[in-house]
């Protein structure tokens, strides 16, 4: 701004092109998918995809994201995938979440 002010050119002059051709966001590109169980399984597919290069930290985050988004079946494949993944550590994670929602 005090550059602006200094050589008195327009904030436009000193925005990128694209940000000045980029429409506004709308509170509809903000939302969740509507599908949960679509959003689940997209969860799981991105937590193998993230143990797969190494980020384990990640990859826990996100099964236990997509557990608390799946139901049913689904969710039971879900914990039992991040128990063959992450065994103790996973079982420890849902234990404790069990006893959070209680």
């Amino acid at each position: 701004e005090i550059d602006r002010r200094l050589r008195g050119s327009k904030p436009q002059d000193f925005l990128p092109a694209r940000t000045l051709t980029r429409p506004p966001l709308r509170a509809a590109d903000l939302r969740r998918p509507s599908d949960p169980t679509e959003e689940g399984k997209a969860l799981v597919r991105f937590a193998r995809a993230q143990y797969l290069r190494g980020n384990e930290s990640d990859s826990f985050d996100t099964y236990q994201m997509a557990i608390g988004v799946l139901s049913g079946r689904l969710k039971e494949l879900a914990k039992a995938e991040f128990r063959r993944v992450f065994s103790d550590a996973a079982d420890q994670a849902l234990r404790t979440s069990t006893s959070r929602r209680r």
